[in-house]
């Protein structure tokens, strides 16, 4: 019954959250969706930092995002409490981007330089990417990370349950969001 009841809170139309998802909605068309989990703690002027960068991409118009503590043993699954002691915290950070272009952004194509081993002898070869991977390699040079930090770009379908899962963390003393635009 206690879940239930948790359940209509969380998904009741008149709620909060519902209307702080409606504004952020509101606020810009948001087109893909990501996220970063780093192997270090992001601290809120670093996850700014970050933000910044994104919307220094010439096809980036805006950009919100949100902090989220993992929960301990998230990243070995388990509750053993020797890992959870040489576990750090750490954390990851969803963001929502609304692109200028939205059809330029879905038909780019970029030539990157792709390492490859095979039998021990590792080559550089020279691929091409398209679509939303080579949209995902410009916010990754942009932001001036690992490219293995940086999630699938993946575009929006339902913009008000997305930003609700994003914002379900907003609770916490510790959560962080911040918003970015041209």
């Amino acid at each position: 019954m206690n879940t239930l009841r948790k359940l209509k809170r969380i998904y009741n139309p008149k709620s909060k959250d519902t209307f702080y998802a409606d504004s952020i909605v509101n606020l810009r068309r948001w087109h893909f969706t990501s996220y970063m989990r780093t192997h270090f703690y992001l601290k809120p002027h670093t996850a700014d930092k970050y933000a910044k960068r994104i919307l220094s991409n010439n096809l980036v118009e805006s950009v919100y995002y949100t902090l989220e503590n993992d929960s301990d043993g998230l990243l070995y699954g388990t509750s053993d409490t020797y890992l959870k002691k040489i576990n750090k915290r750490i954390n990851h950070m969803h963001f929502l981007i609304g692109v200028n272009d939205l059809n330029y952004v879905t038909n780019m194509s970029i030539p990157v330089k792709k390492k490859e081993e095979r039998n021990g002898v590792v080559k550089y070869v020279n691929k091409q990417l398209c679509g939303l991977d080579a949209f995902r390699e410009t916010l990754v040079n942009s932001i001036k990370i690992n490219s293995s930090a940086v999630g699938d770009i993946q575009p929006i379908l339902y913009e008000r349950r997305l930003i609700r899962y994003v914002n379900k963390n907003m609770n916490n003393p510790g959560a962080h969001h911040n918003f970015y635009f041209n």
